[in-house]
């Protein structure tokens, strides 16, 4: 068990803040179990990211 004092008004919880930004923003994007992206070919990828 970790336990972390962080005082407010310093680099540690501007640190803390953007880690748990980009934590939100990594379960935004793809997920665990989503990993079938990862899968897919090079032309599979471009059909998906194509423009009408």
């Amino acid at each position: 068990m970790v336990h972390r004092f962080i005082t407010k008004s310093t680099y540690e919880e501007r640190i803390n803040e953007m880690i748990h930004s980009k934590k939100a923003l990594a379960e935004m994007t793809v997920a665990t179990g989503e990993n079938w992206i990862g899968n897919l070919s090079n032309k599979e990828l471009k059909q998906l990211f194509e423009i009408g």
